[in-house]
């Protein structure tokens, strides 16, 4: 994925773009969004605002799958990383594990 034709700075720039991108298409879609009942902000602080009404099982569900996945891509790449690479040769290049990572998150 990277190579001699991309520098870090140019995948940053990519990564940063694509986010952008992605919160103008969440920005763009608030009339859709705007269908599902969102509840009152309570005083709770643990809550987050975007926390629908009533919670269903398709919520939950795709709610911490979407968290596991997340944790078992992630360390698994730091275990690839850490496995591969030694903790001596860092540098200021991004590596492939690097762009991966970007990706995940």
């Amino acid at each position: 994925m990277l190579t001699s034709r991309h520098t870090g700075a140019q995948i940053v720039n990519w990564t940063l773009i694509f986010s952008l991108l992605l919160c103008a298409a969440i920005v763009a879609m608030r009339g859709v969004l705007s269908q599902f009942e969102i509840i009152p902000l309570p005083d709770d602080p643990l809550v987050y605002e975007w926390q629908l009404a009533e919670q269903t099982a398709w919520g939950q569900l795709t709610a911490w799958l979407g968290f596991a996945l997340h944790q078992l891509l992630i360390w698994g790449t730091i275990y690839y990383a850490q496995s591969r690479y030694s903790k001596r040769d860092y540098g200021d290049k991004l590596r492939p594990v690097n762009v991966w990572a970007l990706s995940i998150n």
